[in-house]
């Protein structure tokens, strides 16, 4: 049996992971103006775990990925589970994938989040039709992908301000969770 020791420099990078994470959640709960044309709000808790996955996989662990993706699931009256398991599966991918990441710029990063994200969009589309519940337009789904997209970028920037993290190959630098 072996137990797990959490370094103070790990425990503050979970601790921030989950404030940040809450606040994305509540932030999400808020559309983009008002009336029936409001944009939805982007998937801001994606954004941060894709961003911490990259650069902090240790301040991600995946039982808190879950729980924090469906609290959001239950707060947006979404169907329980669809979108924590696609944001585990997502999250899991990038973290395992971090290496190929360290190798390409900020940018190739941003746009492979952003096709991840779209297929996980087309995953959850294809989960809510074979539960017979109406999937979101194609419509709908455009705007959120642009949305959470365009997010991507000042996240990725408030993350390095914040916590001195850069790109996916500075995870030695910074105290946030090394």
């Amino acid at each position: 049996m072996t137990i797990r020791v959490f370094s103070l420099s790990r425990l503050h990078g979970i601790s921030c992971f989950t404030g940040f994470g809450f606040l994305a959640t509540f932030l999400e709960l808020a559309p983009i103006g008002i009336g029936a044309d409001a944009l939805p709000s982007p998937d801001l808790l994606f954004c941060l775990a894709a961003c911490c996955a990259l650069r902090r996989p240790k301040a991600v662990p995946m039982p808190l990925v879950f729980l924090l993706g469906l609290g959001r699931d239950l707060l947006m009256g979404a169907p329980v589970g669809i979108g924590a398991l696609t944001l585990v599966l997502t999250t899991v991918f990038l973290s395992e994938s971090r290496s190929w990441f360290q190798k390409r710029t900020f940018w190739s990063e941003w746009l492979c989040c952003v096709l991840i994200f779209a297929a996980t969009l087309v995953v959850q589309w294809f989960l809510l039709a074979i539960l017979f519940v109406r999937p979101p337009t194609v419509l709908d789904l455009v705007q959120l992908l642009t949305m959470t997209a365009t997010a991507y970028i000042p996240i990725a920037i408030l993350l390095r301000i914040l916590f001195r993290t850069n790109h996916a190959r500075d995870d030695h630098k910074s105290g946030f969770a090394s």
